[in-house]
């Protein structure tokens, strides 16, 4: 699909689903897988837009406020969502599939694949010892 073409059906769904993340996820599931896919690591959404849709989740405010102001193209390289102590919380998407890494700044802790990714995460770090 051509850059205009995608626009024009970020801008249907958008309009369909409103203000609503929720509903935005019921619409991006009835879109073909690979439209999708383009649709949500594109710069018509936003990260935050994406990281719900994958993880059926809200992260707190700032993590939110901070997603929302980002091109979801960025997550094909990596987001930061949210740090706890010292260790980040990234999200990153890879061919069709969410993923979240926890970092120390220094160091890659893990990494976390699909729609349980985030908050295994956050019990992973809830087990690592405080930096």
């Amino acid at each position: 699909m051509d850059y205009f073409e995608l626009a024009a059906m970020a801008d249907k769904v958008l309009e369909i689903s409103g203000d609503d993340e929720e509903h935005l996820a019921i619409v991006l599931d009835t879109l073909d897988v690979s439209l999708r896919a383009e649709l949500l690591v594109s710069d018509f959404f936003n990260p935050y837009q994406t990281f719900f849709y994958f993880f059926r989740t809200v992260p707190n405010a700032l993590a939110r406020e901070h997603l929302i102001l980002t091109p979801a193209s960025d997550t094909r390289d990596g987001v930061l969502v949210e740090e706890i102590d010292l260790y980040q919380i990234v999200f990153y998407v890879r061919e069709g599939d969410p993923f979240i890494a926890v970092g120390d700044g220094e160091h890659l802790r893990g990494t976390f694949k699909g729609s349980d990714a985030y908050r295994a995460a956050h019990r992973f770090i809830d087990k690592l010892p405080s930096p």
